[in-house]
């Protein structure tokens, strides 16, 4: 896979992800009036999350393949934007709870 095409697919994950999510939080608050029921929705949310996660690990590899030479992903870069990808997500998570 080619850095170019790594680099346009996690932007365009990241971009419908958040943007799509707060898109369609923005459309439900205002008809149940600023409320967002999670009940019923969670396959909704869910959907928005897997796609954000997707675009986080092809952000983390995008930024590990970056520091190579060449044109093409190597195997090093993808573990390598693999872990940056899970050390983000778990203090993402830790922070939260």
């Amino acid at each position: 896979m080619s850095k170019k095409f790594l680099l346009v697919l996690s932007a365009i994950l990241i971009v419908v992800g958040v943007g799509g999510l707060l898109i369609w939080v923005f459309f439900i608050a205002e008809t149940q009036n600023g409320s967002i029921p999670v009940k019923g929705n969670e396959s909704t949310l869910y959907t928005f999350l897997a796609i954000t996660v997707l675009g986080m690990i092809t952000t983390g590899i995008s930024m590990s393949a970056s520091n190579e030479e060449g044109k093409k992903v190597s195997k090093k870069a993808v573990l390598s934007g693999l872990a940056i990808a899970v050390f983000f997500f778990i203090w993402r998570l830790s922070v939260t709870l």
